[in-house]
This record gives structure tokens, sequence and C-alpha cells, in this order.
């Protein structure tokens, strides 16, 4: 039951940010992802390969200069072995 309903809320909550994220209304929390890339030591050459981008492109998605896509973001997730709470945090703020 209630792993279900959580589940389904994130899977909820994920849904309603495709809109944004798709358009380029970056709705990421910066200093949250960061602070993961960080503490998870992902090097900018990860984050390229994960994402298909040059080194400057990944820097400006972390930097919120360039929206960070849908696609992005789960495979992001993924990688990070995010929890649910923590990609709701960072995506969904």
């Amino acid at each position: 039951g209630f792993v279900i309903n959580l589940s389904l809320t994130f899977v909820f909550k994920w849904n309603t940010i495709k809109p944004y994220l798709k358009k380029g209304g970056n709705k990421v929390n910066l200093g949250k992802l960061k602070g993961v890339i960080v503490e998870k030591k992902i090097r900018r050459s990860e984050l390229c390969s994960l994402w298909n981008c040059s080194p400057t492109t990944a820097s400006n998605k972390v930097t919120g200069i360039s929206p960070i896509t849908l696609d992005e973001a789960q495979r992001f997730s993924e990688y990070a072995h995010l929890t649910d709470d923590e990609k709701v945090e960072i995506f969904l703020r």
C-alpha cells in the first residue's frame, strides 16, 4: 500500500514536470543537483557521457544556463541511484 502510493505520487509528479523540462523552463533545484554531483564524485566527463553532450553544455546544464530534459533527468537519477524523495527534491521543487 504505502510504497505503491508513494511510487504513484512520484510518477504523477514526475509526469507533471515534463512540460517544463521540454520547453526549457528549468525547475531544477541546482543546489541539490550540485550537492549530489559532489557527494557522489560524479565528474563532468561522466555527465558528458550520460547526457551525450560537450563539457560546456554539461556545465551549462548544472548551472542552469541550459535546461535539463526529462530524459537527462531520468538518466542522471538512475546513474546517481537517487531515491524517489531525492528525485522530487531535485527535479520537482
